[in-house]
This record gives structure tokens, C-alpha cells and sequence, in this order.
């Protein structure tokens, strides 16, 4: 059995085996059973950033200019994702979308980002947060609109059932990778990401 691990904020949709936490861990990612016993403090400089988007084309277009560390999966937690991510200038965390199942809070460390919903734009500054209670279907994403790279902690919970919605284009993402609306599949991101 296949089942999703979706990862806040950015829209990352990972595959992995029922059950087995360790096959969605990347190369240079802890498996739960090498942290026991060990320090649990993370080196930031030991976590690969993953640029760009999982989305299919042209979607990932304007997500291009962001990274993400996966800190809670390098320390081989599954449960909840904690995402450092940069946006650069003129770039998105992700397609505008709201979760079923998967609540999100994001806090900005450096920088300023803009916070787009359904209600409009709020500008969210070092210091300022914001959550995204699942099931609550006002799409959201943060747009760099400033001069300068913004960081930006997210933390979310993964849970199989999700199902990811983007109110903005012909999109869904589930466990079996992204779709149209109407149950057509995205090809596969060429370079096996997506």
C-alpha cells in the first residue's frame, strides 16, 4: 500500500510504503533508528536544501525561486514537517491551496513576505505568523514581493488522507501525485520529481 506524506506550505507530495519511515527519507536523511542514542541537535549546514517545485508544468514556474531544508524528516521525524525555507524575490512558496486533512502554521524569520487568501493580502514581517486550519477551504501562499530573500519556519502534520486543493488553476494533489480536477493525472516531473 502507497500512501502520501505532504509536506506543509510548499505543496511537496512524497510517495512512500505504508508504514516504512524510512523510504521517504532522502540520501542524506537520519533514519529514526540512527538518532536514538545520538545528539539531537540538527547542523543546518548537514541539511540539503531542495530548490524549485514538485508541481507539474507550468505550475512550478513561479515556485522556482524558493528552497526548503526538510528538517524534521532529515532527523527522521514523520509524523509533522518542519520545513526552513528561503523565498527569493518574485517568488512563491507555492500554488495558492488549502488542505483536507493537514493543518499548516508558518512564521517568518527574516524578511518580509506577502500572505495571499481569499480575503486578500496581509504583508507578514520577522516575527509574524500565521495558521491554516485543515479542511478550511481559503487557499493560501506566501509571494515575496520585497528586494530581498525572506526565511520562513513551516510546520505542518502529514496525514494520508489529505487531499490538497488549488482554488487558483485546474489542480489537485493526493496520495497518487497531482491531477486535474476532473481525475486526469499530471505526467511525472521529468528528473522524478512531482
Amino acid at each position: 500500500m502507497v500512501v502520501a506524506c505532504g509536506c506543509p506550505v510548499c505543496g511537496d507530495r512524497i510517495l512512500y510504503p505504508s508504514g516504512d519511515a524510512k523510504s521517504h527519507l532522502g540520501e542524506n536523511d537520519q533514519a529514526p533508528s540512527t538518532v536514538h542514542g545520538t545528539m539531537k541537535k540538527i547542523d543546518l549546514a548537514q541539511v540539503p536544501a531542495q530548490a524549485g517545485s514538485t508541481y507539474p508544468h507550468p505550475f512550478d514556474i513561479p515556485c522556482s525561486g524558493q528552497s526548503s531544508q526538510r528538517l524534521a524528516r532529515h532527523a527522521g521525524v514523520a509524523l509533522f514537517g518542519v520545513n526552513l525555507t528561503v523565498i527569493e524575490p518574485g517568488a512563491w512558496s507555492s500554488q495558492r491551496h488549502w488542505h483536507s486533512h493537514e493543518d499548516e502554521f508558518v512564521w517568518v524569520l527574516d524578511g518580509e513576505l506577502t500572505l495571499v487568501t481569499d480575503a486578500g493580502e496581509e504583508l507578514l514581517r520577522a516575527g509574524d505568523c500565521a495558521a491554516f486550519r485543515r479542511g478550511d477551504a481559503d487557499g493560501h501562499h506566501l509571494i515575496n514581493k520585497s528586494a530581498r530573500p525572506a526565511r520562513v519556519l513551516e510546520i505542518g502534520n502529514a496525514d494520508a488522507r489529505d487531499r490538497c486543493t488549488y482554488p487558483d488553476i485546474d489542480m489537485i494533489a493526493e496520495g497518487t501525485g497531482y491531477s486535474h480536477r476532473d481525475g486526469r493525472p499530471y505526467p511525472p516531473k521529468e528528473g522524478g520529481r512531482g
